[in-house]
């Protein structure tokens, strides 16, 4: 099996190719390495982007309209 970097999980069983790691996607973040699923983000911490490995209470800079 591959274990997948933080912020990425892998969802075949017995994969062994790294190409089957997937991003966490934006509102779920996956802390550590090997993850087979990603952690929804609580409500108090309720931010993140794709790929995180952590959850925010603040919205990042890139969620934010250009003006």
């Amino acid at each position: 099996c591959i274990g997948c970097v933080a912020g990425k999980y892998v969802a075949e069983s017995g994969s062994d190719q790294s190409s089957d790691c997937r991003d966490c996607i934006a509102g779920q973040y996956s802390a550590s390495t090997g993850a087979s699923v990603c952690i929804d983000c609580a409500a108090e911490v309720p931010f993140s982007d794709a790929g995180a490995t952590t959850a925010s209470a603040w919205p990042l800079a890139a969620s934010f309209p250009q003006q």
